[in-house]
């Protein structure tokens, strides 16, 4: 029954309750007056009473389901502030139907905020959480300094860096390098000071943050972190196998209340390490105040390099390497780089083109060039037998695929063959397999192949055994001691000596003196390279005759 039917029966039966009531006072009303009884007159009294209590019943009734609908307005409002309704009365009409739907519903949308409020909050976890580690991500841990930085404390921060992980991770599997990343994350969590923060800031970088209440805190923290940074370090055993890794750590502090913002002295802390300036110690790097002018004369160093290179405007120099037994003639190509009129030193712009992966394509320019150059130099020098270009151990790091075929592709363009061509490797780098592999790959194309600056590695005399290398070519180190340091000179004819029994030419770099020359001829040297002949020129300044000139002396001085 419906409540608009219930207050209907109500209102009408109590209607009908007074006009009976009253029909029954009027007939009674009008027996005692027909009877002329007047003792009685008190009991019509009795008919208003009856009506005033019909509407107090009505006005009741009405008032129990205005109070109960009043209550279910109320719980919408409950229900909007994700609270769960609950009705201590119900009845089993229509409202009592209706307060038990508005209880379920209620529970319903309880039950699926508190899931959603869950799920949000799991979603913001592992949005501001490095999934590996647990450790805060890099805008976390950025805005959490941002919080420590208020109170105006001295500050430290640690940038570590893992430098091997990447490899392992290429060599061994994502496995084995995730596991070494765990243990890395348990040993720096595990130091005796703690960090206030600590984050993981990239794959291989981790960032620490210190506060320093007193000035004395900076000493006590140098001195740990020395300690712990041997303990990060450490060799990890996993699966039974051992693994090492080179860890750097690059730091970075401010004075109580110094105007340095912690975004800063993170940057500053990154760049340290990043840049292996200030060190205080192996693999521990302060930062120093000419720090960030340092890396901005980097950054407008990379932005010319960029530009230089789209615009191909490196050019190329040539040096000879003379035969002491014969009339050959070889050419090394050197690199040259022009900047705001200066010509910049190898030593500086090739690591950063290394750095930011354009050595690749400075190779193919170079390439380029040597092929150009190539009838020019047979039609001066008859006797040319190949030209060398130095290969950057970066480009295996990516495959070596590409750069070889592009080689032969030029090769073949110019009508010349790939023997006429010696790829030039430096003798530290023959351990890695992409080395290997390339050699390999090289040789089977037909490329002559160069170790240089032998004598300065760290490479196994059976890489040397083991492949048909055609040259060998003495580092300048060697040669610039051999008049003065006799165990130099003793290590220099040794190297002489196994290239020999091996069948693989050698090459002197860096001579500059004619006793330098009479040294090495007298070991067996087969080729010389340096002032003593002549300085690294450009196409347009050499002089053919004046290089044969200074050959044939020398054969007859012999």
């Amino acid at each position: 029954m419906t409540i608009r039917m219930k207050i209907t029966f109500i209102v009408a039966g109590s209607m009908a309750a007074i006009l009976a009531i009253n029909n029954s006072f009027l007939n009674a009303s009008r027996y005692l007056a027909l009877s002329g009884d007047s003792t009685n007159e008190l009991t019509f009294l009795i008919m208003p009473i009856s009506i005033l209590l019909m509407c107090i019943l009505i006005f009741y009734v009405v008032g129990i389901y205005t109070d109960r609908l009043s209550l279910i307005r109320k719980s919408f409002k409950l229900i909007q502030e994700n609270q769960i309704v609950s009705f201590s009365i119900k009845t089993k009409d229509e409202i009592g139907e209706m307060m038990s739907e508005i209880e379920e519903v209620s529970t319903r949308l309880y039950e699926k905020e508190t899931e959603m409020r869950t799920y949000q909050e799991e979603k913001l976890l592992l949005a501001n959480t490095d999934t590996l580690t647990g450790l805060p991500n890099r805008d976390n841990y950025l805005a959490r300094l941002e919080k420590e930085n208020k109170a105006n404390n001295g500050s430290l921060v640690v940038s570590v860096v893992v430098k091997d992980i990447l490899k392992i991770n290429a060599l061994k599997g994502t496995a084995i390098s995730n596991q070494i990343l765990l243990e890395i994350t348990k040993r720096i969590l595990s130091f005796q000071t703690q960090p206030n923060e600590a984050g993981r800031m990239s794959t291989h970088h981790f960032s620490l943050y210190f506060d320093l209440k007193q000035e004395t805190d900076w000493q006590r923290l140098e001195e740990a972190l020395r300690f712990y940074l041997d303990q990060v370090a450490a060799p990890f055993i996993i699966e039974g196998e051992s693994f090492f890794t080179k860890v750097q750590f690059g730091i970075a502090f401010r004075q109580p209340n110094e105007d340095v913002t912690i975004q800063n002295l993170v940057h500053l802390a990154d760049l340290a390490v990043m840049e292996e300036s200030g060190s205080i110690g192996h693999n521990l790097y302060l930062s120093h105040s000419l720090l960030q002018d340092e890396h901005t004369h980097k950054q407008q160093l990379e932005f010319a390099l960029r530009k230089s290179i789209d615009d191909e405007t490196f050019e190329v120099v040539y040096q000879p390497i003379v035969s002491l037994n014969d009339s050959h003639m070889s050419l090394e190509t050197l690199v040259r780089w022009n900047y705001k009129d200066e010509w910049v030193s190898p030593s500086i712009f090739i690591p950063i083109l290394e750095e930011i992966g354009l050595i690749e394509r400075l190779t193919k320019q170079v390439m380029d060039a040597i092929v150009i150059d190539w009838h020019h130099w047979k039609n001066v020098m008859p006797d040319l037998s190949h030209i060398s270009l130095n290969i950057s151990a970066k480009i295996f790091e990516h495959g070596e695929g590409e750069i070889l075929e592009y080689m032969v592709k030029v090769l073949k363009e110019n009508e010349l063959e790939p023997t006429c061509i010696c790829l030039e490797i430096t003798e530290n780098v023959l351990l890695d397999a992409h080395t290997l592999y390339f050699i390999e790959h090289s040789m089977k194309l037909g490329f002559l192949i160069a170790i240089d600056d032998f004598g300065t590695g760290y490479s196994s005399m059976s890489y040397i055994a083991n492949y048909p290398f055609d040259v060998l070519k003495i580092d300048r180190e060697f040669v610039l001691q051999l008049e003065t340091n006799e165990k130099k000179r003793e290590v220099a004819q040794a190297i002489v000596q196994l290239a020999q029994k091996l069948g693989i030419r050698v090459v002197a770099e860096g001579v500059e003196t004619v006793e330098q020359l009479k040294i090495l001829s007298e070991m067996g040297t087969d080729a010389i390279q340096g002032y003593y002949f002549s300085k690294p020129q450009f196409l347009n300044e050499w002089n053919p005759l004046l290089l044969e000139e200074k050959r044939r002396i020398h054969a007859i001085g012999q």
